[in-house]
């Protein structure tokens, strides 16, 4: 199988975040260097965010003050009014192309990439880029192997693809999960006026505007946290 830019810039994303030292509130803004159709308010940074309760947690992104940053990594704390994930695209303008789509979209998957706690190792997922990655997923439950990348490794679906016409985006990837198995994900979404990407269906919109998944291998490794 012949992999695209897409796959070679969410690789190249995905080794970034993971050789990354994760300690408290960590800084980001390395993502912009692989992410070039994607860029930060002047006044502001991009930081991964340890977010936990009682069955575990995960980092999240967040976009905050560079005029407070240096205190909120001593403390290793965020005032209330900052939230998560949900602020950095309120600080992150998006070119309007497929690469700009794409590359958004993967920065919104790298939750992947960081560390996960407990209960959030439900949501480790192995995010298809490569035939090395492919090759390496095993379906094994009690022992019996089922999972045989060559039925994928020539399968269209596998590789990423973006769709831009007019304002709406139609993105394609997949993943690998252990509770889940192969998904194909397909992200439906339209940029808005203010150059942002919006996957909510508007009520005056009848488009498939949203978040879909199909199941190409079902699988579930039986492990429970």
């Amino acid at each position: 199988m012949k992999w695209n830019e897409y796959a070679r810039t969410g690789l190249n994303l995905q080794k970034a975040f993971r050789q990354q030292k994760y300690n408290g509130i960590t800084r980001c803004d390395f993502a912009f260097n692989i992410l070039e159709c994607l860029k930060m308010d002047k006044d502001y940074n991009l930081v991964a965010v340890p977010v936990q309760d009682f069955l575990g947690g995960e980092y999240k992104l967040c976009a905050i003050p560079k005029e407070g940053l240096k205190t909120y990594v001593q403390n290793n704390n965020l005032p209330s009014d900052i939230a998560p994930q949900e602020s950095i695209w309120e600080h992150i303008s998006i070119e309007k192309s497929e690469m700009g789509a794409w590359q958004a979209c993967i920065l919104d998957l790298s939750v992947a990439w960081m560390p996960l706690y407990w209960h959030g190792g439900y949501q480790a997922k192995k995010y298809i880029f490569s035939t090395n990655t492919l090759r390496s997923l095993h379906a094994t439950q009690w022992g019996n192997t089922s999972f045989d990348y060559r039925k994928f490794k020539d399968d269209p679906r596998i590789t990423p693809k973006v769709t831009l016409q007019g304002n709406n985006v139609i993105i394609r990837y997949c993943y690998w999960n252990d509770w889940q198995g192969l998904v194909l994900c397909t992200d439906c979404a339209y940029f808005n006026d203010k150059g942002r990407l919006i996957y909510e269906q508007p009520e005056d919109d009848p488009d498939n505007i949203g978040k879909y998944q199909e199941i190409l291998f079902e699988y579930n490794c039986g492990i429970l946290f």
